[in-house]
């Protein structure tokens, strides 16, 4: 069985960074949104466009960032299906006696309601 970054804590580090950065330019859209919609009350003319020009750029930007991590998490779904298969075909017994206990644990809980 083959090992990955994707469990390792410093691919954890990284992935939780990416995410604060992705919120925090989220933030920043939203932010600007609302910039925009004032100096749109204010003002009107030249500034609505430029505003509208920085926001479709964020946005745009913002777009790519989620669809590069979208990818990111797909491949690591991925794996992790991949590390799992390997993991049941390795040991089939364990892997139906782990199934057989969590499925009379998920029959319990669900007899006790």
């Amino acid at each position: 069985m083959t090992s990955t970054d994707s469990t390792s804590p410093r691919s954890a580090d990284s992935q939780a960074a990416a995410r604060d950065a992705l919120a925090d330019s989220l933030r920043q859209i939203v932010a600007e949104a609302e910039q925009w919609m004032k100096s749109a009350q204010a003002e009107g003319g030249a500034s609505v466009d430029d505003a509208r020009a920085r926001m479709e750029s964020r946005l745009r930007d913002a777009k790519a960032k989620l669809a590069d991590h979208a990818d990111d998490a797909l491949l690591q779904a991925r794996a992790a299906a991949r590390q799992a298969d390997d993991a049941v075909h390795a040991h089939p017994y364990a892997a139906m006696g782990v199934a057989a206990g969590v499925g009379v644990l998920v029959g319990l809980l669900l007899a006790r309601r």
